[in-house]
């Protein structure tokens, strides 16, 4: 599955249907590439205004790192099904040892995770286009951080329904704690971005 070669319709009359993929894991990387997206718009409305000359430089810039961004979301959301095959394969036929069900779970868990941490990657760009970007744009820059929001709560269930059956401790505490951190550390920035635009808002 390619999703930028499918309509709005057809992903999400997939994302409805009973396969297993997509699932919330990939339609999370979707949302997130949204969320650059957004980004991107305020970037866009932003720059050639005479306005926010002394700044041209900085958010030319943070839209190349948004572009790239999102171009990695979803070919991440592609990937978070290729990573949940073979552990689909393997709920069918439970005949690996403990050892390879670890590596499948590891593996499912690895996409979500790195999609938080693209995601995560970006909330500092949006943080400075909510204080620096177009004025009438402003409330775009809050919704690239709601989108990325949404897109690493999502994604942190995704990790944490596949390292709960990983049977190495270790590996699981190490996948897991930095899930946790990012999740919280992201949180805590999207409240403030949000109470950002609230205030410009008022």
């Amino acid at each position: 599955m390619d999703v930028r070669k499918l309509t709005i319709e057809e992903y999400t009359n997939l994302f409805a249907g009973s396969d297993p993929a997509p699932g919330g894991g990939g339609a999370a990387g979707v949302v997130a590439a949204l969320a650059a997206a957004a980004g991107e718009m305020v970037c866009s409305l932003t720059l050639g205004k005479k306005k926010y000359e002394s700044i041209e430089h900085e958010i030319k810039g943070i839209a190349l790192r948004l572009n790239d961004a999102r171009d990695k979301l979803l070919s991440l959301s592609d990937k978070d099904a290729e990573a949940f095959e073979p552990l689909s394969k393997a709920y069918r036929n439970p005949v690996k040892n403990d050892e390879e069900m670890d590596i499948l779970y590891e593996n499912a868990a690895g996409v979500p995770l790195e999609i938080m941490r693209v995601t995560f990657s970006i909330l500092e760009e949006i943080d400075f286009l909510t204080e620096n970007g177009s004025r009438l744009a402003v409330s775009d820059a809050g919704c690239a951080a709601e989108f990325a929001r949404a897109a690493i709560a999502s994604e942190i269930l995704n990790v944490k329904i596949n390292t709960r059956h990983i049977k190495n401790q270790e590996l699981r505490k190490e996948i897991d704690d930095e899930a946790d951190v990012m999740y919280d550390a992201a949180m805590k920035k999207c409240d403030m971005i949000f109470s950002k635009v609230m205030e410009v808002l008022k």
